[in-house]
């Protein structure tokens, strides 16, 4: 008995730390800018980006943000006048990422919010979106207040 005690706290103590997460490291209170949107059934071309790129010369650029808060999200495409409504819901909170279960205009997907490291060595808050047959890919514009 003397034994279980010590590695069910350290057990107990891991749990709590995974559950506790970071606090930067979630979807709501930034605003998220579109980076690039691929079409996962046509191979994953990308068919849109959020500033002119050599790498994606035939996508269109579009000005697209999320803005997420209290279970509710925003989706506003300002290249079209556009506005999807939807929610999230949390899933699954490590130290390094967040997922969540969202639902978009009737369309059910899913996203991750973690920080990604680049080649130079920097890092960004990213968003990452699979919804009803496309990746969404947004990184952090603004912190919201």
């Amino acid at each position: 008995m003397k034994k279980i005690l010590p590695v069910l706290f350290i057990c107990i103590l891991a749990m709590i730390f995974t559950a506790c997460g970071n606090d930067e490291i979630k979807i709501d209170g930034y605003e998220w800018q579109l980076r690039t949107a691929a079409n996962i059934n046509d191979e994953g071309l990308v068919v849109a980006v959020g500033e002119k790129s050599e790498a994606y010369p035939d996508a269109k650029i579009v000005d697209v943000v999320l803005t997420a808060e209290n279970g509710e999200l925003t989706i506003e495409d300002k290249t079209n006048n556009e506005t999807y409504k939807g929610a999230y819901e949390e899933m699954y909170v490590t130290e390094n990422s967040d997922d969540y279960k969202i639902i978009i205009e009737g369309k059910e997907g899913y996203a991750t919010v973690a920080y990604t490291t680049y080649e130079d060595g920097s890092k960004k808050l990213t968003l990452p979106i699979t919804l009803d047959g496309y990746d969404l890919y947004f990184y952090v514009n603004n912190q919201k207040n």
